[in-house]
This record gives C-alpha cells, sequence and structure tokens, in this order.
C-alpha cells in the first residue's frame, strides 16, 4: 500500500491562509474603495490595450486595401472605373469612422447625471 499523500498545505508552498496584502483593520468601505481603484486602473489599461489593437489592425487593412487598389491602378493603366474609386473610397472611409465610433463608444460610455453607465444594469435607460 503506498504512503498516505503529505498535506496539500506542505507540498505546495505557495498556498497561504489569506491574501498577505490586506490590512486586517481596513473598514468594509476602503476595502470597497481599494477595490473600485484597482479595478479602475485595470479598466484604463485593458481600454488602452484595446485601442492600440484595433487601431493597428485598422491601419494595416487601410494599408492593404490602398495596395490593392494601386495594383488595380496599375494593371489597368490608371484607367478605373468611377465605381471602383468610389467604393474604395467608401469603404476606406466608413471603416475608419466605424471603428473610431466603435472604440470611443467603448473607451468613453455614455453616463447618465447620476454617473451611472447607460449600458448597464440599474441605469435609467
Amino acid at each position: 500500500m503506498a504512503e498516505p499523500a503529505a498535506p496539500i498545505a506542505a507540498m505546495d508552498s505557495r498556498v497561504t491562509t489569506g491574501p498577505a496584502t490586506l490590512p486586517q483593520d481596513e473598514s468594509p468601505a476602503e476595502r470597497r474603495d481599494r477595490a473600485a481603484a484597482a479595478d479602475a486602473e485595470l479598466d484604463v489599461r485593458l481600454k488602452g490595450r484595446v485601442a492600440d489593437v484595433a487601431l493597428t489592425f485598422m491601419g494595416a487593412q487601410v494599408v492593404a486595401a490602398d495596395g490593392v487598389f494601386v495594383a488595380y491602378g496599375i494593371a489597368n493603366g490608371w484607367h478605373a472605373p468611377p465605381s471602383a474609386i468610389v467604393g474604395w473610397l467608401s469603404a476606406t472611409v466608413v471603416e475608419v469612422i466605424g471603428v473610431v465610433v466603435v472604440i470611443s463608444r467603448y473607451l468613453f460610455p455614455r453616463r447618465d447625471l447620476r454617473g451611472a453607465r447607460q449600458d448597464q444594469p440599474g441605469s435609467t435607460e
């Protein structure tokens, strides 16, 4: 028969009885405020990352669309039909405006007079 397993806490020194950084004399309001501040900081960093990635992909797509249009123009001696030019310009403008609006609404959600986000439960809208 095999030896009984050692207690889990003895096998893994990373296991602790609780968070080591929480002061025990902190009030619930102070804990809530500290958690809200940490959440807000994480939210800002996440939003910055989302904006950077989205704008990078948008830029790459616009460059690719421009490259395809230039290749089309060179292949046809720059005698592109007006509908191709209008389609290219329209797609580029709609994409840029669409991405900017989506990112702006995510980064800066509308708030009502009480400061609550309107897209969350309990909002007035």
